[in-house]
């Protein structure tokens, strides 16, 4: 994808990949491919129309195929979807069969990042029409959640990172700690108390973001979506709303669909709040309790080791 294949297709049918590849890789052009991960390896290797297709790691890992794999994309190349490449099971919040069974699989790793990057795209009232972007790593009790916004075109980013700690593991000493918790997760109880109660008494409980998870894990939920929180606050500070609001305009019904030619991207300069262009003097900017954030106008070029999340071309 360097230069020196100037003109190369990429074949993708996702607007959020055009638009970062775009802006990183103006050379490039960009063609649609449908289908399931078969029929897009197919049109790849007998259509002679793509010099390469964009992926996402996460089905090519679990179908045991990572041997097509030629290029892992990193995080300054692209951010992923929100919750992209987790897997969710969706039951009726007052089934306590069904999400007693349902908390022996639960990955508290995995159901932490999901809600910082869900939180992110509901504050930001995001969704399948515009591009919104977002990579996050949680090690140990650290979480760091960035976030990004693009224009249609990639012609415009602005970017966020936000990391807090977060707490250790709740003890639920008395009834009056069950309560508090009780009304902060469930401003209006509507459905069975009984099933509530069950739950509770096996130490489960449906957080407000409707993430089931251990009592004891409550505030570290309550503490992710802080951190979600707060950053889609830091990037409608820089002008979030408005670049959402044009790629609204642009009548896009899902931004993994349908992209266009591009042209050469360049990145808009955009105001920041409190901490501008050098990301290393902002690391410790705004510090409140144990949280930091950091922010500039595009992801840090860091080396990492590919994820389940990564994209791969």
């Amino acid at each position: 994808i360097n230069a020196e294949y100037g003109g190369a297709v990429l074949g993708t049918s996702s607007l959020r990949r055009v638009a970062q590849l775009a802006r990183n890789y103006p050379h490039l052009r960009f063609e649609n491919v449908r289908g399931n991960l078969n029929t897009r390896l197919r049109k790849l290797d007998q259509d002679n129309k793509y010099d390469g297709i964009v992926l996402a790691a996460a089905g090519i890992e679990r179908l045991g195929w990572k041997e097509r794999v030629n290029i892992w994309l990193e995080k300054h190349d692209m951010l992923y979807a929100i919750s992209q490449g987790a897997m969710a099971v969706e039951c009726r919040d007052s089934d306590q069969e069904t999400i007693s069974m349902l908390s022996s699989i639960n990955d508290t790793h995995t159901a932490l990042r999901v809600t910082a990057e869900r939180t992110l795209m509901k504050e930001l009232n995001g969704g399948c029409s515009v591009p919104i972007g977002t990579w996050s790593v949680l090690d140990e009790y650290r979480l760091t959640v960035s976030g990004a916004v693009f224009s249609v075109d990639g012609s415009e980013m602005l970017f966020s990172e936000r990391t807090d700690i977060l707490p250790a593991p709740t003890n639920l000493s008395t009834h009056h700690h069950v309560i508090d918790m009780l009304h902060l997760n469930r401003p209006s109880l509507t459905t069975d108390v009984t099933a509530v109660t069950s739950l509770l008494n096996k130490n489960i409980i449906v957080h407000r973001t409707g993430v089931c998870c251990q009592t004891s894990d409550v505030s570290k939920f309550n503490a992710a979506e802080g951190c979600g929180r707060y950053l889609a606050h830091s990037l409608l500070r820089k002008g979030a709303k408005d670049v959402l609001d044009r790629a609204r305009a642009a009548g896009i019904v899902n931004v993994n669909e349908a992209p266009v030619r591009r042209t050469p991207a360049r990145i808009s300069i955009s105001e920041g709040d409190g901490c501008k262009d050098n990301l290393v003097e902002c690391k410790e900017t705004e510090v409140a309790g144990n949280s930091s954030e950091e922010e500039n106008l595009q992801p840090p070029r860091k080396k990492s080791k590919p994820s389940l999340l990564d994209d791969v071309l």
